[in-house]
């Protein structure tokens, strides 16, 4: 079998039950513009983006998922650039009244996850330098400064037995 080309994950679809609060929730908390929208093989389709001259669509939400059906989706993810962007999202869902946020430290990244109104959990995350075996959970602590975060972070990875710096890491996959 050949070689997959360089290929990167641009989008995700998921079927909703309510594509109204959906659409609603990913515009109006998360900063998302409807690309388009209508009526797809008997259902709605809505197509969504933070970028539209990168990315016509990052998220893809249909209506027709049964009511009270298990949900697939085990996390949607956007990768973030700083401590603060981080922070800034944290503040973003609790000003907006979002119900469950855990912001988490897992070593090898900091993240703010929350959940839509259909239960499907978003992750907002920056990539540390730094490798530590995975399952990695602790809690995050934003009363701290950008700084003291990611000194705790660095503490806490350089204190676990499975530490390396992200580029060994890396070289030993490779």
């Amino acid at each position: 079998m050949g070689k997959l080309p360089d290929v990167t994950l641009r989008h995700v679809g998921i079927y909703v039950n309510n594509i109204n609060a959906i659409v609603d929730f990913y515009k109006e908390v998360l900063g998302f513009k409807v690309a388009d929208r209508g009526p797809f093989r008997g259902e709605e389709i809505a197509f969504l983006t933070r970028d539209p001259a990168e990315e016509h669509h990052e998220i893809v939400v249909m209506s027709g998922r049964p009511e009270g059906s298990f949900n697939t989706v085990n996390q949607i993810s956007f990768r973030a650039q700083t401590v603060a962007d981080l922070r800034t999202t944290f503040d973003l869902l609790i000003e907006a009244g979002v119900p469950k946020v855990e912001p988490i430290d897992h070593g090898n990244a900091l993240s703010v996850y929350f959940w839509d109104p259909e239960d499907n959990r978003v992750e907002v995350y920056i990539p540390t330098s730094w490798y530590v075996t995975q399952p990695n959970r602790t809690a995050l602590d934003f009363s701290l400064s950008d700084e003291e975060i990611l000194l705790a972070n660095e503490q806490k990875c350089r204190a676990d037995p499975s530490f390396k710096p992200l580029e060994d890491w890396v070289a030993g996959l490779v």
